[in-house]
């Protein structure tokens, strides 16, 4: 059987080859696309850029979250809320990959960690 880590790490390898075809672009021209004065909306997640300028009206969630990570990577984020297949079906926004897009959050650590449990009781 096989675990969800290594689901994971098949689906980013597939996911890889699948964009390995996208223009590089440039942090900056990312962090540009803020959606602000006619530019387009741009969000990053896993170093993949999307265009969701018109999408953002149709965000199930609304605009606000596509409007607050504009020019930015959101990627743990993403993966909090949406499934793995969500990416799949949204690949015709996908305009290029980038890097060194930060996240303006830092990832929260787990509050339960199966290691710290075990170091407390032995």
């Amino acid at each position: 059987m096989e675990d969800n880590s290594s689901k994971l790490g098949s689906m980013q390898h597939e996911t890889a080859q699948a964009t390995d075809h996208l223009p590089h672009i440039p942090a900056s021209q990312v962090q540009a696309a803020d959606g602000k004065n006619g530019s387009r909306l741009w969000i990053v997640i896993d170093d993949i850029v999307y265009d969701v300028t018109e999408f953002c009206r149709r965000h199930p969630g609304g605009e606000m979250p596509l409007r607050h990570f504009a020019g930015q990577s959101c990627s743990w984020q993403f993966r909090q809320i949406h499934g793995p297949q969500t990416l799949e079906r949204y690949r015709e926004l996908q305009v290029g990959r980038t890097d060194g897009v930060p996240n303006p959050y830092e990832k929260p650590k787990p509050k339960f960690s199966p290691r710290l449990l075990w170091s407390r009781l032995f």
